[in-house]
């Protein structure tokens, strides 16, 4: 076993382990500017056996002051600060942006990013770890 970076000449196996896995969703763009780390585990005939993938990301906060003006006003500054925001992050090369809603807030907001803004609720649960050790 051998851990190396992707090479171009791995893409078919790569594709074949992926449609192996049966997911229901496609295999990323293995070239695309936003996958930063590529890494593979290859065997001794140099084949890959598994692969980490990663890719741009973000994580998005927002913080709003519930008492201020009306719902449709808020409203308003919310789908402006949408467009922005999706403007800078497609300029700066991130693929996608999440957000985590905490329960009480998940039925009601969660709708209103669906319906008003596009989002989609993922079906996977997220994991996350810090990347420096503490």
């Amino acid at each position: 076993m051998r851990l190396r970076n992707y090479e171009e000449r791995d893409r078919p196996h790569l594709e074949a382990l992926f449609r192996k896995q049966g997911f229901a969703y496609e295999l990323p763009d293995l070239a695309a500017a936003d996958m930063i780390v590529r890494a593979v585990i290859v065997d001794e005939d140099d084949v890959p056996r598994q692969a980490i993938l990663a890719r741009r990301t973000v994580e998005l906060y927002m913080l709003q002051d519930d008492d201020w003006s009306s719902p449709m006003f808020r409203f308003e500054g919310l789908r402006r600060l949408h467009i922005y925001v999706r403007e800078v992050l497609a300029r700066l090369g991130v693929a996608d942006a999440n957000v985590w809603l905490p329960p009480s807030r998940e039925k009601s907001f969660g709708s209103r990013l669906q319906r008003s803004f596009g989002w989609r609720q993922n079906l996977w649960s997220c994991f996350t770890r810090k990347t420096k050790e503490q």
